[in-house]
């Protein structure tokens, strides 16, 4: 058994896990003669009680006060009695918000359906979460409010940039070490960490100094510095010209105290998302995003023929392991169409019941980079998951996941795809590099004292995106220099 242990810091990274962790309640064997697909206990903590099992996500939450949706009151309760600093603390008396029809059905062991979720009932990750999570595993950010982010004490103060985010971490750090101690001590050889945060916001600070403080504590000596520790950075759906300082700093922090970084973007144009989809919906944008990492984390934990992170991580870097920004992510859709799979079509249909002329078979494409690679990118090494073993010319690594739709079927998960015929790709080009020049400019650029504020140590940070920079170049040519 290896443990992969998650941890998911702001609203945004809390609905991409409860999309994940809900695919692998679907798992679970309710029933004795029901067949083991997956191993449960690689993403999900069994408990016995009673001669039954419980299962509860590996994974540790931390979010704004009132993140928590209908759960805020017992995830008050749970951080008043651990964050004893603020006992004297006066409790502002928010709004309690109600429970949907989907989770009090959940809670009556009824069944549910996707018709009991819809964009304004599902703005907390705890509407449709199926799990039920340990009290020590939700943490509380009680000095700023969800989901504006506003100090509760001063209204101008917002939980907005890099800097913000790294001093308030400095108040949670003994919580955050405990919590994951805790995690840490339910696991028998851990595999592995994912990290689940944002790059526009404070949330990129945040996170940035919790991955130093975990790794120098648990995994940066002998055995323990080979751990796999996987970041994971959403990107906003429009990001504000004040935040860009914001990003370029998570970007860099991030990728230096993770093993592997996928910043995640998010094509909102593509011919593969349907009509009804929503970028601004959370519920929405994570589920898409969730697609991706699914495909990876049900190859991990299936019973037969799983792969490790070790083993993605290692055919991905191939000994270059300071070029760990992933900054070529795609979902395509399967080209290998039967008959019955056109027929099923729903693009398709309501051409031809409109009269219209079929729309294109040309497989759609949807980027999740978050900065879309230039046409003279040469890429190094693409890793490719796909429903089946089929004949197709890709360079690079091939995984079969024959479960990678599983994820589409799930009653929580929005219908914001056009097919559920998909595949994944990911791997790095040099067309990052030309990123890293721009945002080095900006740098370089900079004078006002709150910026300078937000990017720390200028000269420090100017080096590391060269550092960068000269990583994702090939070749070291004179026509390939990194200026």
């Amino acid at each position: 058994m290896q443990e992969v242990i998650s941890i998911a810091a702001s609203q945004s990274s809390g609905h991409l896990v409860t999309h994940l962790y809900n695919v692998q309640e679907s798992y679970i064997p309710y029933s004795r003669d029901a067949k083991l697909t997956h191993k449960n206990d690689v993403y999900l903590d069994p408990s016995k009680v009673n001669g039954k099992v419980n299962y509860y996500p590996r994974s540790l939450n931390i979010e704004l006060s009132g993140g928590y949706g209908y759960l805020s009151k017992y995830a008050f309760q749970q951080a008043e009695a651990d964050l004893s600093a603020f006992q004297n603390v006066k409790i502002e008396q928010r709004p309690r918000v109600r429970k949907n029809e989907y989770q009090e059905r959940l809670d009556e062991g009824k069944a549910t359906d996707a018709s009991m979720l819809d964009l304004d009932n599902t703005q907390y990750w705890t509407d449709y979460n199926r799990l039920i999570y340990k009290p020590s595993s939700l943490l509380t950010i009680d000095d700023y409010k969800s989901p504006e982010g506003f100090h509760k004490h001063f209204e101008r103060l917002k939980f907005d940039t890099f800097n913000i985010g790294s001093a308030e971490y400095k108040q949670y750090e003994d919580q955050v070490d405990d919590a994951f101690r805790k995690l840490l001590e339910s696991s028998d050889n851990i595999q592995g960490i994912n990290i689940f945060s944002e790059l526009d916001n404070a949330w990129g600070g945040f996170s940035s100094e919790m991955l130093i403080q975990l790794r120098d504590e648990y995994f940066n000596n002998g055995v323990s510095s080979k751990y796999n520790i996987w970041c994971y950075g959403i990107s906003s759906p429009e990001l504000p010209k004040s935040q860009t300082l914001t990003r370029i700093r998570s970007l860099i922090e991030l990728s230096k105290s993770s093993s592997l970084l996928f910043p995640l973007g998010l094509d909102a144009s593509s011919s593969l998302l349907t009509n009804s989809f929503r970028n601004n919906s959370k519920w929405h944008r994570e589920a898409v995003h969730a697609f991706f990492v699914n495909s990876i984390w049900s190859l991990c934990n299936r019973m037969k023929d799983g792969v490790s992170m070790a083993e993605m991580e290692s055919h991905l870097l191939r000994g270059f392991d300071k070029r760990n920004i992933v900054n070529e992510i795609k979902i395509h859709e399967n080209p290998q169409k039967k008959v019955l799979d056109i027929i099923d079509d729903p693009r398709i249909i309501e051409a031809i019941l409109r009269g219209e002329q079929m729309p294109s078979q040309e497989p759609g494409e949807l980027s999740l980079s978050l900065m879309p690679s230039v046409s003279t990118a040469k890429p190094f090494f693409n890793q490719y998951i796909l429903p089946a073993d089929e004949e197709k010319e890709l360079c690079g690594k091939k995984y079969v996941n024959s479960d990678i739709q599983k994820i589409c079927h799930v009653d929580s998960f929005p219908n914001v795809f056009t097919t559920d015929n998909l595949y994944t790709e990911f791997g790095q080009s040099t067309g990052l590099k030309d990123y890293l020049k721009d945002y080095r400019k900006i740098v370089q650029r900079t004078r006002f004292s709150k910026d300078i504020e937000i990017l720390g140590d200028k000269d420090e940070l100017i080096e590391d995106i060269s550092n960068l920079v000269d990583e994702y170049t090939q070749g070291y040519d004179s026509d390939e220099e990194s200026d």
